[in-house]
């Protein structure tokens, strides 16, 4: 056998293949029940530049930063609904903006819980600010970053991080949870 007929049979294989792909395909396109199935991470990507250009926002000094900032989030929350740390942040701006979490923060942060419980891009960040607004957050609040904290505590290869974030609280209500957690986590880790 000659170079030249391993070439055709080659050929007949690719486009033997490139044709069945084909007609799979067709077929799909043809299921309406596969045909309807949205893609679930479509609208996460949707928001992402006003993400991004939101959270480069907060890096500018002064209110009206943040107020921008905000404009920016509704307008990724718009297109990403539970997008967890777009709530976030606007709970962050609203405690930003007023010195303290308010209502609007305290409706955003459960927002961001309804979004994601547990989420390994704004777990600690949702942990950390949380704590530092302990005195200010309702109980069932209270109990969500608890449950989220542990979640993350359950991971051994997220401990370290999650003491350093609980190290890094300054609010001294939360400092005192914080280190009463801490000793929990400790007590996990030694089993």
């Amino acid at each position: 056998m000659n170079l030249h007929w391993y070439f055709k049979v080659g050929l007949a294989v690719a486009v033997a293949l490139c044709s069945l792909t084909l007609a799979v395909l067709g077929l799909r396109g043809l299921d309406p029940s596969v045909a309807a199935q949205p893609d679930p991470w479509f609208s996460l990507r949707l928001g992402a530049g006003f993400d991004e250009a939101a959270q480069q926002d907060l890096q500018v000094a002064g209110p009206g930063a943040s107020q921008a900032s905000a404009k920016l989030t509704w307008q990724a929350l718009l297109r990403s609904p539970d997008d967890a740390a777009a709530w976030l942040r606007l709970a962050y701006i609203d405690d930003r903006q007023n010195g303290r979490l308010g209502e609007a923060g305290l409706q955003a942060l459960r927002r961001s819980y309804q979004a994601a419980k547990f989420d390994q891009y704004v777990d600690f960040w949702r942990i950390k600010f949380c704590l530092d607004n302990w005195s200010a957050l309702p109980a069932d609040v209270k109990e969500l970053a608890h449950a989220e904290a542990f979640t993350v505590a359950s991971e051994p290869g997220h401990r370290y991080n999650l003491k350093k974030t609980l190290l890094a609280v300054s609010d001294p209500s939360g400092l005192l949870i914080a280190m009463l957690w801490l000793g929990q986590i400790d007590r996990m880790s030694d089993h």
